[in-house]
C-alpha cells in the first residue's frame, strides 16, 4: 500500500509531553496538519515543483497549522506551512511567520539518503537541531543547536513531477 506524501514531526518530545500534562494545555490543528499520535504531527503535501528528483536539491512545501498553548496563553507556539529545503550542506525546515508573512528557518538536519518503498521516497528519522532564528518561536527556552525531534518525509512517486 502506497503511503500519502507528508511530513511527520514531533517538534520536541519533552516540550509536547510537558504541554500535554498541563491542566490548561490546548492544541489546535488545521488546514492539512493533524495530531497523529502522542507527540507527533503530520503536515500534508502542498507542492514539490521546486524539488529536483535528479539532484535531490530544492524545496518541498507542506501545509497546515499546529497551535500549542498553555498557562492561559502565555505559552504559545504556532507552526504554519513547513517547507523543507534540501541542499548541498543538509536540510533546513522553515515555517511561515503569519504576522509578517516571512519564512523563519526553524531546524536543520544532516542530509540523509532516502529509501524507496511501496512507490514512495522516504527520509526517515532525520535528527534536527534548532536554528538561531527558531529560538524566538520557543520564547528563548531552547538555545540554538538544541536537539529537536527527528523529521520523517514521505513523497509518493505520483506526486513528484
Amino acid at each position: 500500500m502506497t503511503e500519502e506524501s507528508g511530513l511527520v514531526w514531533g517538534i520536541k518530545e519533552s516540550f509536547i509531553t510537558y504541554l500535554l500534562n498541563l491542566g490548561d494545555s490546548q492544541y489546535f490543528d488545521d488546514d492539512g496538519a493533524v495530531f497523529v499520535e502522542p507527540n507527533l504531527f503530520r503536515f500534508g503535501l502542498k507542492e514539490v515543483a521546486r524539488w529536483d528528483r535528479k539532484t535531490g536539491h530544492g524545496v518541498i512545501e507542506f501545509r497546515g497549522t499546529i497551535v500549542l498553548s498553555a498557562h492561559g496563553g502565555l505559552l504559545y507556539v504556532r507552526i504554519t506551512d513547513p517547507w523543507v529545503e534540501f541542499g548541498e550542506h543538509g536540510v533546513a525546515l522553515s515555517v511561515l511567520e503569519t504576522e509578517s508573512s516571512r519564512r523563519i528557518p526553524l531546524v536543520t538536519a544532516d542530509t540523509s539518503s532516502f529509501i524507496t518503498r511501496d512507490g514512495c521516497r522516504q527520509w526517515i528519522g532525520l535528527p534536527t537541531q534548532l536554528c538561531e532564528e527558531g529560538v524566538m518561536l520557543f520564547n528563548g527556552q531552547y538555545p540554538s543547536g538544541t536537539s529537536m525531534s527527528p523529521i520523517t518525509i514521505t513523497l509518493n512517486e505520483a506526486d513528484i513531477p
